[in-house]
């Protein structure tokens, strides 16, 4: 058989997409003859071939959408080999061609080679026909902890594959998540290697030329900017830096706090600056517009202040302010910046932390600049944002003594303040299910419902999308959270339940629903760790814990499971590392509880030693150093929780 394309235009991503279009077909049915040819405009007299690109003719195929730039539909429309495959930009097409393989029964479970199963078949001539708009505009990756370089490219590769359109590589370049991999932190079992951040630019530009082969929108930059008018380089930023050993030429433009200027936790990334000195406002304010004129490659420069929090400035005239008043300030000096040098790049700003209260007297005052990104950061995820409270009430902003809040809903209260008093306008979330808080659920079925749920919500909070502040490798044991973040954005609609099945079934074969039933019995055991979250103690499920984890253990190895193909053997083979691991974090877990430190900390020593070793093995499926520093975290919490209890 012989299917022609008739690709449009000599575009990067269009050509890319033929391409991709015509590389899977023939690993389907290779007997399949498919051949790409050129056309500079749309010809209805050209028969029998595939259009595949963007033409003014294909537009009365597609829905009326507010930007095109931004807003991703897919048309296809297939009749014995010919007809189209448009969208509503070149990225969009990308995804039309990802689609139709999907429907041809392709899947892409996870990043990278082992996420791919592809049918072996004799193809019948196409016939599809699909119309899809997604639901949320904003459906990205903040691609954050200790990753490899070829993993950030492996995640930008499967994102159009699940219908996601964008990534975001936060500050200047992704110096600290490669040089944490490669100097191998919380992993002496990999040897250290020298690492530059010569390197970190070299691999990064490879990064972000597999960005734009695929046009997906590109956010970047965020914490930094109160770096330039204290002239610390980036690269610097994280250096600890003793308080006895801050220039004394900084000095004066640090916030002050309890009467003491230095850096905030001793690193200059964490630090406000005295925002109340107008020349450091302005000196950030034209720093980002700076950035922007280097970097027109990326769509969506965010401004933020330091990442950190109870810290900001205490003399006079800061006290006068509230730190969101002077966030403001710089929103509206960015804005003038930007307008005065003709560049109508959107800017992304940040409620987050301090900045989660409202301004008191600021106004931006041109809304149409700015896009808002709701980060909470403190909020719990035990529910999710359709859970409604009665009786919440706002706290008032107290400097450097503030206490955040916790359920989503609460949350949301303080996102509705900025909307009623300061900006309206086009809002997306900001949001950490995959950051820490999946390493506390280790079967990732109770946080990937709670993904599931909230994003239903999100039309119902005025939310625009997700953008989602994850470590890159969060695939272990599975990546069910990231699979249902892609297909719930896609279609907010679509049931939970039915992608689970789906997401099983595609990553583990015939025995996927064995695979199911161990992940929610581990997650439904270590539902204790929310309930520590929460402020309460779930005896009752902590006594019972190690049990409930060797049983759902002893059901995943009854017998032998049965693999058709590289990527089931991979699913498999994490699954059996996993069960080594949970048992043994459940046995320390169990140790605590009945109050034997000792034993407790060798087990926890001997989890870490599982997991560093599973790293020797596989690069991509888990983040060790991000594992053991969150673990450690919650090993001393539910520590210190039951000394107090048995003191009382």
């Amino acid at each position: 058989m012989e299917i022609k394309i008739a690709r449009l235009g000599s575009h990067e991503t269009v050509r890319f997409a033929a391409e991709e279009l015509r590389r899977y077909l023939h690993r389907i049915d290779a007997g399949v003859d498919v051949h790409i040819r050129v056309h500079k405009t749309y010809d209805e007299s050209v028969t029998g071939v595939i259009w595949l690109g963007m033409s003014e003719d294909f537009d009365k195929y597609l829905p009326e959408v507010a930007d095109r730039r931004y807003d991703d539909s897919v048309y296809i429309d297939l009749e014995n080999n010919s007809g189209i495959i448009t969208g509503t930009n070149e990225r969009s097409v990308l995804i039309a061609v990802y689609r139709l393989l999907r429907e041809l029964g392709c899947v892409w479970h996870r990043p990278g080679e082992e996420g791919e199963k592809l049918p072996e078949k004799k193809l019948e001539p196409l016939k599809v026909h699909i119309e899809e708009t997604p639901t949320s505009r904003h459906r990205c990756i903040d691609m954050i902890g200790a990753t490899a370089p070829e993993v950030h490219e492996q995640l930008a590769d499967w994102l159009p594959k699940v219908g996601m359109n964008s990534v975001f590589i936060e500050f200047e370049t992704p110096h600290e998540n490669y040089k944490a991999w490669f100097t191998h932190e919380n992993n002496p079992l990999i040897p250290a290697e020298e690492y530059t951040f010569e390197d970190t630019v070299c691999y990064y530009e490879g990064f972000r030329e597999e960005v734009k082969k695929r046009s997906l929108l590109f956010h970047s930059f965020g914490h930094g900017f109160t770096l330039a008018p204290i002239g610390v380089d980036r690269s610097d930023a994280f250096d600890e830096v003793k308080p006895e050993d801050v220039p004394e030429h900084i000095r004066p433009k640090l916030a002050m706090v309890n009467g003491v200027r230095a850096y905030s936790e001793n690193k200059a990334m964490f630090t406000p600056l005295c925002y109340s000195q107008e020349e450091l406002r302005h000196g950030m304010a034209k720093a980002y517009v700076q950035k922007v004129k280097e970097n027109p490659d990326v769509d969506f420069v965010h401004f933020w202040l330091s990442d950190g929090c109870n810290n900001h400035c205490e003399c006079e005239e800061c006290a006068k302010h509230n730190p969101s008043d002077f966030y403001v300030m710089m929103l509206n000096d960015i804005d003038r910046m930007l307008t005065e040098e003709g560049i109508n790049t959107r800017v992304v700003f940040l409620i987050y932390v301090d900045l989660l209260w409202a301004p008191i007297e600021e106004r931006l005052e041109n809304p149409d600049r700015f896009i808002m990104m709701f980060a909470p950061i403190t909020r719990l995820f035990n529910e999710s944002y359709a859970e409604k409270h009665e009786g919440l009430k706002l706290r008032p902003y107290t400097r450097n003594k503030l206490i955040w809040p916790a359920t989503p809903h609460e949350n949301l209260m303080y996102l509705e303040e900025w909307r009623k008093n300061t900006f309206n306008g086009e809002t997306f979330v900001f949001d950490y299910h995959l950051i820490w808080n999946h390493f506390k659920d280790m079967g990732y079925a109770h946080i990937s419902e709670i993904l599931a749920r909230d994003i239903e919500a999100y039309d119902d909070c005025r939310l625009g999308g997700l953008l989602s502040a994850q470590t890159t490798r969060a695939y272990f044991p599975t990546n069910l959270p990231m699979y249902t973040m892609a297909r719930k954005l896609w279609n907010k609609n679509e049931d939970y339940d039915k992608i689970c099945r789906d997401y099983y079934r595609e990553a583990f074969g015939k025995d996927w629903a064995r695979a199911k039933t161990y992940c929610e019995k581990i997650s439904d055991a270590f539902s204790v760790i929310y309930s520590f979250d929460a402020g309460c103690r779930d005896f009752d499920k902590e006594k019972k814990l190690l049990d409930t984890v060797r049983g759902a253990v002893s059901d995943l190895l009854r017998t032998d499971v049965h693999c058709d193909g590289f990527d089931e053997q991979v699913q498999w083979y994490n699954l059996g590392v996993h069960s080594d691991l949970v048992e043994k974090i459940a046995e320390m877990l169990d140790s605590l509880y009945k109050h034997n430190f000792e034993k407790a900390e060798a087990l926890r020593e001997e989890a870490f030693q599982i997991a560093r070793e599973y790293e020797l093995t596989s690069t991509r499926s888990l983040d060790v150093k991000t594992f053991v520093f969150i673990w450690r975290i919650i090993y001393d919490s539910i520590k210190n929780n039951t000394v107090a209890m048995v003191q009382d």
